[in-house]
């Protein structure tokens, strides 16, 4: 019988995976990286803040520590909004350089 830990696990490296990639983003940005399963998304933030693994600040971005909210580019936050409305379809995605922010593979292409 798996844990809730075993369960999690994949959701849980991925989360965090995209916390650091993206600094700065919203709960919301964060959850639609998890089509279906907002309400796990929800849930693994809030163990993860407990646990201190992440960090929320004032203005209720996340961030993997409080020193990478010092480097966080406002602009990515915006591109993150165009990779999440076609997230279903995307099989790969990574913080590119100028002058395109965000790379991704979708469809194959």
């Amino acid at each position: 019988m798996k844990n809730r830990a075993a369960i999690y696990q994949r959701e849980a490296a991925e989360m965090l995976h995209n916390i650091s990639l993206y600094p700065g983003l919203t709960e919301g940005q964060l959850c639609r990286f998890f089509p279906e399963k907002e309400v796990t998304a929800k849930t693994l933030l809030a163990h993860m803040l407990k646990e201190e693994r992440i960090f929320c600040a004032e203005n209720g971005r996340y961030y993997a520590n409080q020193e990478a909210q010092n480097g966080a580019d406002k602009d990515l936050s915006r591109c993150v909004w165009v990779l999440l409305d076609f997230i279903n379809q995307v099989e790969y995605h990574t913080v590119g350089e100028f002058p395109a922010a965000i790379l991704c593979f979708a469809n194959g292409e």
